[in-house]
């Protein structure tokens, strides 16, 4: 059975974000999960930019937005953002 976990991305810092997702990939969830809402709540980091913070600081777990909101974004600053990540 594969389990991924989506962690909390509202009120922490990246350092505890960092520390949270080594700790999720070394307790064995085969995924983490961020997501891409405006939620108007203060340190409620931007799900792209998240996904590069991410796919650099973990070893083999994989990685991925649950809602991607595409309309927030011209098509072509998407796909580029997202390319980036995947070579990352």
């Amino acid at each position: 059975m594969r389990i991924g976990i989506k962690p909390g991305q509202v009120g922490l810092t990246p350092t505890e974000l960092i520390r949270l997702w080594r700790t999720a990939e070394d307790s064995g969830f085969e995924s983490i999960w961020t997501f891409d809402h405006l939620t108007g709540q203060a340190l409620c980091y931007e799900a792209v930019t998240l996904l590069a913070a991410l796919a650099t600081t973990t070893r083999q777990v994989r990685i991925g937005c649950l809602v991607l909101i595409s309309g927030l974004r011209p098509a072509e600053i998407l796909a580029a953002q997202l390319a980036t990540v995947d070579a990352l």
